[in-house]
């Protein structure tokens, strides 16, 4: 059996103080979530047997997230939260080296065994707004929104010995082995590691306001330069070196709300070696002069297009009904990574992929999918989907008709899904087809 149990978030101090006046501690909300979990993994014939009782693995995992958000220094929004998960088991693991025939005894004791473990994090945002107006001219005005946000992130190491959760069996040699009591355990076990982060990112939605050629208020078109111009990176306080990440760069827009265009790129703060394998703790600022050095840009182009994109007249049923249906996709992607040349790789790589639907009719579907491959210069898999509505039967043709795959599939088929069984169908492949 599973079973989770969840209570919605509440605000325990919501009624405290003065009526009529919020302070930081009303905002603060609570909720519980847990989850009972009992599993076994043996044959049917031993389902029932003594060992099969020893063999169950089973749980209770509880989470309790704490969260609040405040006003600070009227324009900035502080957020504090503390996530606290819990463990109960019935037994733990305990481990002893046997120097008689040189052999780690693993046991499963019975014994009530739980563990807790917490994070804590924080963040810092505002709004910063800009506004550029243009007196002449198509474009109106342009506006720009900055949402700068400043975290921290924070989780102990808990296999510390103080926590008990770890423990250390000496091998032979004097080989130290650590391990967790909880190893089998339906939940896992609490996290190793100390982990800590201060995480700066930088969102950015630039928009264009233009005049109609009717001078009127409703007139007014917004377009949307970036959706969303993101940058960041982050810098881990507990790391003895190269604590600071790749700076990141991403962005997002629509154009003629048919296209979709979406870039990343990553920028390493450190110098790197010869062969561009590996980092040294030195800025690229005070060795190279530059905040960071570029080491990878994708991009990717994306068009949706179909009978209804360019059409806004209103259709009545009669016209839907009777119009030809059709759309096409279409997406490009390429990736290039700075410093990785050989004789075998290429830095720039690029995908291709399309396909399409046709409705001629109700009874009648055609639709089609393919790619490109840029490096052999050759369409990659694809295929050709035919089919007809047959009233309480339908004809699907299925064909690949180049490729290692070249094949045809032809089916006659009830529709009802209860007698999905009862069809006709013919295959042919590439093995014994002559498709020249």
């Amino acid at each position: 059996p599973d079973i989770s149990f969840n209570v919605n978030r509440v605000f325990p101090f919501k009624n405290l103080g003065k009526k009529g006046k919020d302070s930081w501690f009303h905002k603060i909300g609570i909720s519980y979530s847990s989850n009972i979990r009992n599993d076994i993994s043996i044959a049917d014939s031993l389902l029932f047997s003594d060992k099969s009782f020893k063999s169950f693995r089973n749980g209770i995992r509880h989470s309790i997230p704490i969260s609040t958000s405040i006003k600070v220094l009227k324009y900035f929004t502080f957020s504090p939260r503390i996530n606290y998960t819990e463990r109960w088991y019935t037994n733990q693991i305990n481990k002893n080296w046997d120097s008689s025939d040189s052999t780690l005894i693993t046991d499963t004791v019975n014994k009530f065994t739980r563990a807790g473990e917490y994070n804590i994090s924080a963040g810092l945002n505002t709004k910063i707004y800009g506004l550029i107006q243009f007196k002449k001219g198509k474009i109106k005005a342009i506006r720009h929104v900055i949402t700068p946000n400043l975290s921290f992130s924070y989780k102990p190491d808990f296999s510390e010995n103080k926590y008990g959760y770890y423990r250390n069996v000496e091998l032979e040699n004097g080989n130290i082995q650590e391990y967790s009591i909880m190893q089998n355990g339906i939940f896992g076990s609490p996290s190793k590691g100390k982990q800590g982060n201060i995480i700066l990112n930088i969102s950015n939605i630039i928009e264009a306001k233009l005049n109609s050629k009717k001078d009127t208020a409703q007139k007014i078109k917004k377009i949307k330069i970036f959706e969303n111009l993101n940058v960041g990176s982050s810098y881990n306080i507990f790391n003895d070196s190269l604590n600071f990440n790749d700076i990141n760069l991403n962005a997002r827009t629509r154009l003629l709300d048919v296209i979709d265009f979406t870039f990343s790129s990553r920028y390493d703060p450190y110098i790197t070696n010869k062969n561009f394998n590996n980092n040294l703790n030195k800025y690229e600022l005070f060795e190279n002069g530059r905040l960071a050095r570029f080491t990878n840009a994708n991009a990717t182009v994306g068009l949706s297009i179909s009978n209804n994109t360019f059409s806004k007249k209103k259709e009545s049923e009669e016209e839907k009904k009777s119009k030809i249906n059709w759309s096409f996709n279409a997406n490009y992607s390429i990736n290039y990574n700075k410093g990785y040349r050989s004789s075998e790789y290429s830095d720039t790589n690029q995908t291709l992929n399309f396909s399409g639907d046709l409705k001629i009719t109700d009874k009648w579907k055609f639709n089609f999918q393919s790619g490109y491959d840029f490096d052999t210069k050759e369409l990659t898999y694809s295929s050709v989907n035919i089919y007809r509505d047959l009233h309480c039967w339908e004809m699907i043709l299925n064909l690949i008709p180049i490729g290692y795959h070249r094949s045809y599939t032809f089916t006659i088929r009830v529709k009802a899904a209860i007698l999905q069984d009862l069809k006709l169908e013919r295959k042919k492949d590439w093995i014994n087809t002559d498709f020249n």
